[in-house]
Protein backbone atom coordinates (compact mmCIF):
# COMPACT_ATOMS: atom_id res chain seq x y z
CA UNK A 1 0.00 0.00 0.00
CA UNK A 2 1.73 3.48 -0.73
CA UNK A 3 2.11 6.00 1.86
CA UNK A 4 -0.75 8.80 1.55
CA UNK A 5 0.54 10.98 4.42
CA UNK A 6 2.71 13.20 2.16
CA UNK A 7 -0.48 13.88 -0.08
CA UNK A 8 -2.25 14.38 3.26
CA UNK A 9 0.11 16.68 4.07
CA UNK A 10 -0.10 18.93 1.44
CA UNK A 11 -3.82 19.21 1.74
CA UNK A 12 -3.23 20.28 5.36
CA UNK A 13 -0.77 22.92 4.04
CA UNK A 14 -3.39 24.28 1.28
CA UNK A 15 -6.53 24.11 3.13
CA UNK A 16 -5.98 24.00 7.05
CA UNK A 17 -5.53 27.03 9.65
CA UNK A 18 -2.13 27.81 11.40
CA UNK A 19 -1.73 27.11 14.57
CA UNK A 20 1.13 27.19 17.10
CA UNK A 21 2.23 24.77 19.62
CA UNK A 22 2.99 26.61 22.57
CA UNK A 23 5.44 24.29 24.56
CA UNK A 24 5.79 24.55 28.79
CA UNK A 25 9.69 25.25 28.15
CA UNK A 26 8.64 27.95 26.03
CA UNK A 27 9.53 26.74 22.74
CA UNK A 28 6.42 26.82 19.70
CA UNK A 29 6.39 24.70 16.88
CA UNK A 30 3.92 25.66 14.40
CA UNK A 31 1.31 22.79 12.11
CA UNK A 32 -1.32 23.62 9.86
CA UNK A 33 -4.23 21.95 10.28
CA UNK A 34 -7.84 21.23 9.22
CA UNK A 35 -9.70 22.51 12.49
CA UNK A 36 -14.08 22.48 12.54
CA UNK A 37 -16.15 23.43 15.39
CA UNK A 38 -18.67 20.54 16.54
CA UNK A 39 -20.99 23.16 18.38
CA UNK A 40 -23.50 23.28 15.98
CA UNK A 41 -23.75 19.31 15.42
CA UNK A 42 -26.37 17.90 18.07
CA UNK A 43 -25.03 15.48 21.08
CA UNK A 44 -21.26 17.06 21.07
CA UNK A 45 -20.77 16.54 24.77
CA UNK A 46 -17.72 15.19 25.11
CA UNK A 47 -17.17 15.40 28.97
CA UNK A 48 -18.87 17.29 32.13
CA UNK A 49 -20.38 20.66 31.94
CA UNK A 50 -18.93 22.29 34.75
CA UNK A 51 -14.97 23.33 35.86
CA UNK A 52 -14.15 24.25 38.55
CA UNK A 53 -14.41 27.85 38.38
CA UNK A 54 -18.11 27.08 38.10
CA UNK A 55 -18.31 28.08 34.45
CA UNK A 56 -17.39 26.36 31.08
CA UNK A 57 -17.14 26.44 27.70
CA UNK A 58 -19.10 24.19 25.11
CA UNK A 59 -16.76 24.90 22.17
CA UNK A 60 -15.48 21.91 21.11
CA UNK A 61 -13.39 21.68 17.67
CA UNK A 62 -12.53 18.68 15.41
CA UNK A 63 -8.77 18.31 14.43
CA UNK A 64 -7.29 16.30 11.34
CA UNK A 65 -3.48 17.35 11.38
CA UNK A 66 -0.21 15.64 9.68
CA UNK A 67 1.33 12.57 10.35
CA UNK A 68 4.74 14.39 11.31
CA UNK A 69 2.64 16.28 14.32
CA UNK A 70 2.25 13.41 16.81
CA UNK A 71 -0.36 14.80 18.77
CA UNK A 72 0.15 12.10 21.43
CA UNK A 73 3.91 13.74 22.05
CA UNK A 74 1.77 17.06 23.53
CA UNK A 75 2.40 17.39 27.11
CA UNK A 76 -0.06 18.34 29.52
CA UNK A 77 0.98 21.86 30.13
CA UNK A 78 1.59 22.31 26.68
CA UNK A 79 -1.31 23.61 24.55
CA UNK A 80 -2.18 25.08 20.88
CA UNK A 81 -3.07 28.67 19.95
CA UNK A 82 -4.96 29.85 16.89
CA UNK A 83 -7.36 33.19 16.10
CA UNK A 84 -5.36 34.32 19.53
CA UNK A 85 -7.25 31.38 21.50
CA UNK A 86 -5.74 28.65 23.70
CA UNK A 87 -7.28 25.14 23.31
CA UNK A 88 -6.31 21.21 24.48
CA UNK A 89 -7.03 17.90 23.21
CA UNK A 90 -9.67 15.92 24.95
CA UNK A 91 -9.47 12.96 22.25
CA UNK A 92 -7.01 11.75 20.19
CA UNK A 93 -6.09 8.99 17.66
CA UNK A 94 -4.50 8.01 14.96
CA UNK A 95 -5.51 7.23 11.59
CA UNK A 96 -3.45 3.65 10.45
CA UNK A 97 -3.61 3.00 7.64
CA UNK A 98 -1.51 0.16 5.89
CA UNK A 99 0.60 -0.27 9.15
CA UNK A 100 1.48 3.78 8.60
CA UNK A 101 0.22 6.88 9.96
CA UNK A 102 -1.48 8.64 7.84
CA UNK A 103 -2.54 11.47 9.85
CA UNK A 104 -4.09 12.33 13.08
CA UNK A 105 -7.35 13.68 14.25
CA UNK A 106 -8.39 14.75 17.86
CA UNK A 107 -11.19 17.02 20.02
CA UNK A 108 -9.97 20.40 21.12
CA UNK A 109 -11.32 22.29 23.74
CA UNK A 110 -11.43 25.70 24.51
CA UNK A 111 -9.17 26.63 27.65
CA UNK A 112 -11.46 28.65 29.82
CA UNK A 113 -8.62 32.02 31.71
CA UNK A 114 -9.65 34.00 34.66
CA UNK A 115 -10.02 37.23 32.57
CA UNK A 116 -12.76 35.68 29.83
CA UNK A 117 -16.06 36.61 30.08
CA UNK A 118 -18.06 33.91 29.69
CA UNK A 119 -22.13 35.19 30.18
Amino acid sequence: MIDKSSLCKRYFNLLGKEMSLVKSDGGRDTVFAVVNQTWRKNKSRFENNATAAGFYYNDYYTYFGPSDFDIYNIKDNDYLMFDGVKYEFIRRERVIIGGRVQFYTGILKRIAEEDDDVF
